[in-house]
């Protein structure tokens, strides 16, 4: 599935939640973002295994009229392995790729032909995923909400034997408070979309920066 853009920018991303996501929080920050002609062509790879299965980042790379690559997933707790196995596909066409990962969102360019950029959800540094940085656009009029939420989940694996693992616990606090939301259940971008998460927020600020520099593209005024 993509956002259908130009064939020189590209972004890679892990599935259609990340996807609309994304696309639901640039079209507040990018200048003449328009979800049918965007200025990035982003497309979901329908699992980070598709993502980072040897060779797919190396063929994007390939592409013949593509000049900016941007690639982003989930650190899911495996946030340098799963950074090494890009290294491993993009250090033939960047000597420069750092040999750990770097503690900001990474950029490079191999002079005029190409320009790379990875971002690690949810913030380059921290072991988690794509809710984890949605959980940071939590409206401020929604934090007791929010709060309270949190305390369920919690009290329902303590008390109740809750099935989800530790490493998922913010997945639970994220669905939960969109469980209790006037239209429930709803995914991510339309979460974003009816204003139970705040596009706008502050939090969006390091990945939007990261992307407008990336795809040299302009702020919306």
């Amino acid at each position: 599935m993509k956002v259908r853009g130009p064939d020189d920018k590209r972004l890679l991303v892990e599935g259609a939640t990340d996807l609309y996501a994304v696309a639901c929080i640039l079209r507040k920050h990018v200048a003449g973002w328009n979800d049918k002609a965007p200025p990035v062509d982003v497309k979901d790879l329908n699992g980070v295994d598709n993502l980072l299965k040897p060779g797919k980042i190396s063929e994007e790379l390939g592409a013949s009229d593509l000049r900016t690559l941007g690639v982003m997933f989930d650190a899911n707790n495996q946030l340098a392995a799963r950074y090494q196995r890009v290294r491993e596909e993009c250090s033939p066409q960047f000597p420069d790729f750092p040999e750990d990962a770097p503690p900001r969102p990474l950029i490079l360019s191999n002079g005029e032909r190409m320009r790379f950029g990875l971002w690690i959800m949810p913030d380059n540094v921290n072991s988690g995923y794509l809710e984890h940085f949605l959980a940071g656009l939590v409206p401020e009029g929604s934090q007791l909400l929010w709060n309270h939420a949190v305390e369920s989940a919690n009290s329902a694996k303590a008390q109740f034997a809750a099935p989800f693992s530790d490493p998922h616990a913010r997945k639970a606090h994220f669905y939960t408070y969109l469980a209790w939301q006037s239209d429930p259940g709803r995914p991510p971008g339309d979460a974003l979309k009816s204003g139970y998460l705040d596009a706008r927020s502050p939090q969006t600020l390091p990945f939007v920066e990261w992307f407008l520099q990336l795809y040299q593209l302009d702020r919306a005024g």
